[in-house]
C-alpha cells in the first residue's frame, strides 16, 4: 500500500511541477548531505502560486469518503500537530491585539469536524469564563452528526458556549449564510483553521466583503506555508492519517468503512498526498496579502499582522486582519 501511496505521490508531483521546474529542486534537495530541515530555502527556490483542483472540495465526492477524509484530519490534528496548544496560544495573541474576549462571537468558518472551535471553546470556558465568548461552527458541508457528538463532549464539561449552524455557509456570501441576528451590533471575530487556501483570488474581495458587513476580524490560521518544509510536512501525514481507523472517535460501522477507505482500497491515503501537495501551492505570503489590500476597495478597513514558526514543528502560522473603519 505504501508503495502504491509513494509512487502516486511522485507521478502527481512530476504533473503538478514540471513547468515550474520545482521537481528538478526537489530532487536535488534530496541529493545534497546538507542538513534537511536547515537548508530547504538554500536548496530549492520559492514555490509559486498555484490554484489546483483539491480532491476534498469536489462536491461529486461522496460524503462518506469526504467524512472519512475529516476523520483522518481530526485524528491527525488531535494526536500528532499540538493544536490544542497553537490554537489558545494564538487566540491569547489576538486577544492582547483586539483589546480581549470579552462578549466576542468567534465564527469558524470552513470548521470541517469541527475540532478548532471545540479546542478554542473548551480552553476559553476553563481560563476565561467570564470573558461570554461564544463559538459557531459553520462549513460548506455541515458535518451535522460529528458537529452534534462535539457539543454533547463540551455541555458534559459544563461548556455551553459552542454552536453550530446547520445551513451550508459559503467563504463568499458567509454574512448571508449565517443568521444576521447571531452577529449584529455586537463583535466579531471570524476564523479560519486550515481552510483559507480554498479561496481562489477572485473570490478574495467577495470574503472580505462579507467580513466588513458584519464588521469582523478575520484571523487566518495555517500549518502550510509555500515552501519545501510544508510540502514535506503535508506528505508526511499521510503516514499518521493510515492509523485513523484505529484512533478515531467513531461507531464500528464507520470504523470499518475506514478501514476499507484507508487499508483496502487506500483513497483517503491518496486524497491526502493530493490534497496536501495542492495546500502547499495554494497559501499565500504577505506579500501577496499585502498587494491584495492594497489593490481591492473592500480591504481598505483591514490592517495586517502575521507570525509565522510556530508549534513544536515550527509549521503553523497565523495572519490577523483586524478591522479598523475610518
Amino acid at each position: 500500500m505504501m508503495r502504491t501511496i509513494f509512487f502516486s505521490f511522485i507521478t502527481l508531483l512530476i504533473f503538478q511541477t514540471s513547468n515550474a521546474g520545482i521537481y528538478k529542486n526537489f530532487c536535488d534537495l534530496f541529493a545534497t548531505n546538507t542538513n534537511f530541515s536547515e537548508n530547504f530555502e538554500s536548496v530549492c527556490p520559492k514555490i509559486p502560486y498555484r490554484f489546483g483542483h483539491e480532491i476534498c472540495e469536489s462536491a461529486n465526492l461522496n460524503e462518506k469518503v469526504r467524512s472519512d477524509v475529516f476523520s483522518s484530519i481530526t485524528t491527525i490534528t488531535r494526536w500528532f500537530s499540538g493544536i490544542q496548544k497553537i490554537l489558545p496560544t494564538i487566540l491569547e495573541e489576538v486577544f492582547v491585539k483586539l483589546n480581549g474576549p470579552s462578549n466576542l462571537n468567534v465564527f469558524e468558518l470552513g470548521s470541517g469536524s469541527g475540532i478548532g472551535s471545540e479546542i478554542l471553546s473548551n480552553y476559553f470556558h476553563k481560563h476565561h469564563p467570564e470573558s461570554n465568548t461564544n463559538f459557531y461552527i459553520t462549513d460548506l458541508y455541515p458535518q451535522i452528526d460529528a458537529w452534534e457528538g462535539l457539543i454533547a463532549r463540551s455541555k458534559k464539561n459544563n461548556d455551553n458556549n459552542i454552536y453550530f449552524i446547520k445551513t451550508p455557509v459559503n467563504f463568499s456570501s458567509f454574512a448571508q449564510d449565517i443568521p444576521p441576528p447571531t452577529y449584529a451590533n455586537k463583535k466579531n471575530l471570524i476564523i479560519v483553521v486550515s481552510a483559507f487556501h480554498h479561496i481562489p483570488n477572485e473570490n478574495l474581495d467577495p470574503f472580505f466583503e462579507q467580513a466588513k458587513k458584519m464588521e469582523a476580524h478575520v484571523l487566518v490560521i495555517e500549518p502550510l506555508e509555500r515552501d519545501f518544509y510544508s510540502l514535506f510536512i503535508a506528505i508526511a501525514a499521510t503516514a499518521p492519517a493510515t492509523l485513523s481507523p484505529i484512533f478515531s472517535s467513531v461507531g464500528w460501522s464507520e470504523r470499518l468503512r475506514m478501514i476499507f477507505t484507508h487499508w483496502v482500497f487506500p483513497i483517503v491515503p491518496f486524497i491526502f498526498i493530493h490534497d496536501g501537495f495542492m495546500s502547499v501551492l495554494r497559501q499565500r505570503t504577505d506579500d501577496d496579502f499585502n498587494n491584495f489590500l492594497n489593490s481591492n476597495p473592500n480591504t481598505t478597513p483591514y490592517k495586517l499582522s502575521s507570525k509565522s514558526g510556530l508549534g513544536q514543528f515550527k509549521n503553523y502560522n497565523y495572519k490577523l486582519f483586524e478591522y479598523k473603519p475610518k
